[in-house]
């Protein structure tokens, strides 16, 4: 009787290059190459696609990781850049840039619970008002599951619903090893070759202890594999490293709430006045043909001041711009700008005073040298932070400013062009349109300001709030001692099995083998570094091992998940991928290609 029961087989049309699955879900992600391009795709069980994610950059994919709760992938490219995607509509909820190639990823639980912690209480949300929602008009989906709080924004890293602490290793060019807490604060960065004493040493995965004091590192040199281990001075400092990592989550969100709401500020400034730019660059171009020594200002002020406009001048009045035109156009650019006034008067100064709240509250902690002086917070930068906050809320002021003057100068501005069109027209003036001294004067002072001299390059400025906004890594082909299989990869399926996916070279259709080797049988002795002259014979554990031998099915990746009992195996050769449950038997009948007999070691 065989072992491991086949759910499915399915083909994928493409390469898959890594396989993970979901710690709590039954869901695989694949990353899968095609067509020049890569994309990772999440599956169910059941095979059906959930989504698909394609990176935006032309830069590859390295590596996947799960957050524990199951709720967050990570993606690691070779950029360096790192983007954590929600689990239901593959939202990206987070990037970070690392200086050098990602290698490798772990996403490690720790054994603390949050709720049971007592060093600081963060009751910002009793006195800070939640943030509105940048929702509206935006492509940004947002899952229900996240919606649940009304301080959502607050938490766009989705760290505050976590009930333990976890850290993500992050592996960079099989060098450097970062620490990420919830994925987002940086903790530190180990320089395996330089703790180990040797520079050719290269790091294949990291993992860390349940209560954060002990690295483990897989490293090889030109001729060894091994295990490093390295002690900190985390232990006993859970609290510490959980109370940071959710203020600097926090902050995190928060700048990205600013940088998008600074961003939809950018886009509707952009877009008031790009048709009457492109409208006023055409006269201005039918004036250089005319050879005419009159800049658009100049006919502008002639038309203010003497009722007489210039032929190009008139002929842009009633052909190029039109009554009804301008009046639709009018009302638009009003519009906008009250937009433009509304981010800034309910969003930007709204995270702005958050962000001061949270980075005080992080100072704070700098001067709490008991507890805090192990992460290394900087008094003197989280000075200069509370300084640029402080200095971009006046700059936010500054703009509501700009905003008001600049829209009551285009309103002066497009009520006299209507009415002077209705005098080229002969039509009736409405009351409404009525000329004041005042008016008059804050048209001088929007065509001195916006119309003056000739056309710039890039065409005319109509507004002066613009200026504001600008400033504003795999192990394979280990030879098993003595074999005719070698061994292709392998992974812990749980705390008291590994599972191993072996290969035969030597047969004529190579097959592959799926083995599972109880930890328990192996003594201690046989942990240890490996080289050409050491392995474990795992054949010797043969009447204890479970096994499902497949032929004319070459497998390159493996991808177990102990706690849904499920394995699923990648061949390259047929770009098909088999799920198999774990703690299921299969009769011999069922797959008449294969047989029965464990793998010769």
């Amino acid at each position: 009787m065989e072992h491991f029961r086949q759910v499915v087989e399915r083909h994928i049309s493409g390469d898959v290059t890594f396989m993970t699955w979901n710690p709590q879900h039954d869901l695989i992600a694949l990353l899968v190459r095609g067509n020049g391009t890569q994309e990772v795709v999440i599956h169910r069980l059941s095979w059906d696609i959930t989504w698909a994610y394609k990176p935006a950059e032309a830069v590859d994919i390295t590596s996947m990781a799960w957050r524990p709760d199951g709720k967050v992938l990570c993606v690691g490219y070779t950029s360096g850049m790192l983007e954590l995607l929600d689990v239901e509509n593959a939202e990206k909820l987070y990037t970070r840039m690392l200086p050098k190639p990602v290698s490798s990823m772990a996403w490690v639980p720790v054994d603390s619970c949050t709720d049971s912690m007592t060093l600081y209480s963060d009751l910002w949300k009793s006195w800070l008002p939640a943030l509105p929602p940048l929702e509206k008009g935006s492509a940004r989906k947002t899952s229900k599951t996240w919606q649940l709080d009304s301080h959502f924004e607050e938490d766009r890293t989705r760290i505050r619903s976590q009930k333990k602490l976890n850290v993500l290793l992050v592996t960079c060019r099989q060098e450097s090893v970062y620490l990420l807490v919830y994925g987002v604060y940086c903790l530190g960065c180990i320089d395996v070759p330089a703790l180990s004493g040797m520079d050719a040493l290269k790091v294949l995965c990291a993992e860390v202890s349940s209560d954060l004091s002990t690295f483990c590192f897989g490293v090889s040199s030109e001729s060894h594999l091994g295990v490093l281990t390295a002690n900190n001075g985390l232990r006993g400092r859970v609290e510490e490293v959980h109370v940071v990592s959710q203020k600097c989550g926090t902050i995190e969100s928060l700048l990205g709430y600013c940088r998008e709401t600074s961003e939809k500020m950018a886009e509707s400034w952009e877009d008031i006045l790009v048709e009457m730019n492109r409208k006023l660059m055409h006269l201005a171009n039918q004036k250089q043909l005319a050879s005419s020594r009159q800049s658009v200002s100049d006919d502008f002020l002639q038309l203010l001041l003497f009722g007489t406009p210039s032929d190009e001048l008139q002929n842009f009045l009633l052909e190029d711009l039109k009554a009804h035109e301008l009046k639709k156009f009018a009302a638009s650019v009003e519009s906008m700008y009250l937009e433009l006034y509304k981010l800034i008067h309910g969003h930007l100064l709204g995270v702005l005073v958050a962000l001061f709240s949270h980075v005080d509250d992080l100072s704070s902690m700098a001067r709490w040298k008991e507890q805090f002086a192990f992460v290394h917070l900087s008094e003197h930068e989280l000075a200069e932070c509370l300084q640029t906050v402080s200095a971009t809320a006046l700059k936010a002021l500054e703009v509501q400013e700009a905003i008001e003057a600049n829209l009551r100068e285009l309103r002066c501005f497009f009520t006299w062009l209507q009415r002077e069109m209705l005098i080229l027209c002969d039509e009736k003036l409405p009351a409404t349109l009525s000329k004041s001294a005042r008016e008059v004067e804050s048209v001088v002072s929007f065509l001195e300001e916006n119309l003056r001299g000739d056309a710039a390059p890039h065409g005319f400025s109509l507004d002066r709030v613009g200026q504001y906004l600008l400033e504003l890594g795999r192990m394979e082909g280990i030879p098993l001692h003595g074999a005719q299989h070698r061994l292709v990869d392998a992974s812990f399926y749980d705390d008291g099995w590994l599972t191993l996916l072996a290969c035969d070279p030597a047969a004529e259709t190579e097959s592959s083998a799926l083995v599972q080797v109880p930890l328990a049988a192996i003594d201690d002795g046989l942990y240890q570094p490996l080289g050409s002259s050491h392995a474990v014979d795992v054949a010797r554990f043969a009447d204890e091992l479970l096994f499902r031998r497949m032929e004319h099915f070459h497998c390159t990746l493996l991808a177990v998940s102990g706690h849904r009992r499920v394995s699923a195996l990648y061949s390259a050769q047929l770009q098909s991928v088999r799920v198999f449950e774990m703690d299921a038997a299969e009769d011999e009948s069922d797959d008449s290609d294969e047989t029965a007999s464990p793998p010769s070691q």
